[in-house]
């Protein structure tokens, strides 16, 4: 079985939501309606309720007949409540269908193309079908690069992304230079404390470990739990953190550190009883 990455967020790391202001629209639209209400639903992990009100405004979207912002928007915001409810086979027709409106209403090269790509590549990691993930991640990075520019956040975030998925695959390594440049971009854009940078860190991590390479990978796992107790950041608005104590915890009892990895464990607990 193939290792699943932290997760960051209620959906998934490199989930983008519908990126059309519900504001560009006519205030007070059903369409408008059941689209904040699906929303506030997801915030709160209502994924059923959620996807019963962005079926509605797909519904709603559709009565022009024409494919336009508001049915790329409906089928994104579907596509992600199916994959967070675990609906895969249902999510994966919806968002290949996201990407297909967005091209045609966009252009193959937009910025929300790459980024429907990316759920779309996601939604694969998911269902642990990394030769899937890795096409339209590579695609979304091109398209995102083109868009944004080479040291975007974005294109720290896919370069990352695929990095996973090449990782998945055991292409080792294919996969290092591209964390190498992610983090380079992370370190020079953000704060050296920054959050974001964890998700590349813990990219050469599991990249080394997978490896057996447990020496190269333990100074990332350090340098990750450094910088998310430097931010107070556990159990709160990093509510993942003490998975990566388990996975420090699991490359010392690897290196024969089994008191060391106990202690370990034991702080994970701690943060999570909080």
């Amino acid at each position: 079985m193939l290792r699943r990455e932290i997760r960051w967020t209620a959906i998934g790391l490199f989930f983008f939501s519908a990126l059309w202001p519900t504001g560009v629209f006519s205030q007070g639209t059903a369409w408008e309606q059941q689209i904040e209400a699906g929303r506030k639903a997801s915030a709160r992990g209502r994924y059923d309720e959620a996807a019963k009100m962005f079926t509605a405004a797909l519904e709603e979207a559709q009565k022009s007949g024409k494919q336009d912002a508001r049915l790329g928007a409906s089928l994104t915001e579907l596509g992600l409540a199916y994959s967070a409810q675990g609906k895969y086979g249902e999510a994966e027709s919806v968002l290949q269908r996201a990407v297909s409106v967005k091209e045609n209403v966009l252009g193959l090269d937009h910025v929300d193309v790459g980024r429907a790509l990316v759920n779309l590549g996601d939604l694969y990691r998911m269902k642990e079908e990394p030769s899937k993930a890795e096409p339209p991640i590579r695609r979304a990075l091109d398209i995102l690069e083109k868009a944004l520019g080479p040291e975007h956040p974005e294109v720290a975030s896919a370069l990352t992304n695929l990095a996973g998925r090449l990782r998945d695959l055991r292409k080792y390594a294919e996969a290092e230079p591209l964390l190498q440049r992610s983090l380079a971009i992370r370190e020079k854009i953000l704060k050296p404390d920054h959050p974001d940078l964890v998700r590349t860190l813990l990219g050469f991590a599991s990249l080394y470990t997978e490896q057996g390479k447990y020496a190269e990978a333990e100074p990332f796992l350090q340098r990750s739990l450094t910088i998310l107790e430097k931010i107070q950041a556990y159990g709160t608005a990093y509510p993942n953190a003490p998975d990566v104590l388990v996975r420090y915890a699991d490359l010392l009892r690897k290196t024969n550190r089994e008191a060391e990895a106990v202690k370990m464990e034991a702080r994970a607990k701690e943060l999570r009883e909080k």
